[in-house]
């Protein structure tokens, strides 16, 4: 009775270590079906297995580990047992695959070879009849033994856990230390460079000039600019051959000149002053070239951009007034619909755009460096 009563609790108490099932292989060259399991260092895993047989196949088996290497390997195999041991953690991988041995007694219907596999790791792949007649131990002994053993093994995974645990919390407290130093490296770099370009920028290098409500992004010296495509007052997207442009700022400014925003792009007008070669110095011909590039790209990002935008938003609204659905809630499924169309794209402009702005910073930092060192050499 009390033999039957220690069963029943470890039954309700103890976790089970074992993995068994039972599936169709299909028989036929190339056919085959892996499992993938993980152990631990010096753990034991032990199998049997069973396969039924296919007219003309034959399974092998083979068990390897994650570097490809074979643990075990059965050739026309119809069961069997395998048992091996890792070295350390690692993932096994146990495949059965089916080939044809005799093409003549193939049989016509597709068939499946029925394989079963019991796979036991550590303590329940472990025999102790052996240990009970060797040691001469009552049954209650051995199952005590059992439970030793398998306690033993809970441990040994908690403390891995533990570890990993451990490993895991420092790896996260370094990133974190890592990512707050960068973000206060990154504002300070921020403010070194934004605050003296802002205030020179307004206080002397920034002039605005007047811009008609459609002129487009590129400013020539002739007085008037291309625009394809336009907006009027009513919101019609409209086709002009050129916009005149009032109040031009010079043809070699020598600050930079900001206007409004372009109607087509909303993106503000920039003309950056061209000074001479002599006066220029290699970091600030660069600045200012990657300004100009930066700009141009900008400008002709936005502007392609909304022009697909009111050219599809003007066909829709075409297709919908005859139709008589025309609502808010119809618009806003246009709208959805072309931000998906253009998801990817946004991502790739949106990742342009810190690039190059963070170019911009590191070449402004640079200029600002070089112009406190020249002073200083000059002193």
């Amino acid at each position: 009775m009390a033999v039957a009563l220690f069963h029943f609790i470890s039954c309700l108490v103890l976790p089970v270590f074992v993995e068994s099932m039972m599936f169709h292989l299909a028989a036929g060259p190339g056919n085959s079906k892996c499992l993938s399991d993980q152990v631990h260092k010096n753990v034991l895993v032990a199998g049997r297995y069973n396969v039924s047989e296919v007219s003309g196949h034959a399974v092998d088996l083979s068990v390897t580990d994650s570097g490809s290497q074979t643990l075990v390997s059965r050739v026309s195999t119809t069961g069997g047992k395998f048992v091996f041991i890792n070295d350390d953690v690692d993932l096994f991988q146990i495949c059965f695959v089916s080939r044809i041995v005799d093409q003549k007694l193939v049989p016509r219907k597709v068939t499946f070879h029925q394989v079963f596999l019991d796979v036991r790791h550590g303590v329940e792949a472990k025999s102790y009849e052996g240990l009970k007649n060797t040691a001469k131990l009552q049954e209650m002994e051995v199952e005590l033994r059992r439970l030793e053993d398998l306690s033993a093994s809970i441990m040994h995974d908690f403390n891995v856990m533990k570890e990993r645990e451990a490993t895991m919390r420092d790896t996260n407290e370094s990133t974190n230390s890592r990512v707050l130093l960068f973000s206060a490296f990154g504002i300070l770099w921020l403010a070194a460079v934004a605050a003296p370009a802002s205030v020179t920028g307004v206080r002397s290098n920034v002039s605005n000039f007047q811009v008609s409500r459609s002129a487009s992004s590129v400013i020539q010296k002739h007085g008037e600019v291309p625009c394809s495509i336009c907006e009027d007052d009513g919101g019609q997207v409209v086709k002009g051959d050129a916009v005149k442009l009032d109040g031009l700022p010079p043809s070699s400014p020598k600050t930079e000149w900001c206007g409004p925003a372009d109607p087509v792009s909303n993106i503000r007008h920039m003309l950056l002053p061209t000074p001479s070669t002599e006066g220029e110095t290699h970091l600030q011909r660069k600045l200012r070239i990657t300004k100009e590039a930066v700009n141009v790209w900008h400008q002709s990002f936005w502007k392609e951009h909304n022009t697909a935008f009111f050219k599809g938003k003007q066909e829709w609204m075409k297709v919908h007034e005859v139709e008589g659905t025309r609502d808010p809630v119809r618009v806003s499924e246009f709208y959805k619909k072309f931000l998906d169309q253009n998801w990817e794209r946004h991502v790739n402009y949106n990742f342009e755009w810190y690039k190059k702005n963070l170019h911009l910073i590191l070449l402004s930092l640079l200029v600002q460096v070089e112009g406190v060192v020249g002073k200083l050499r000059v002193r």
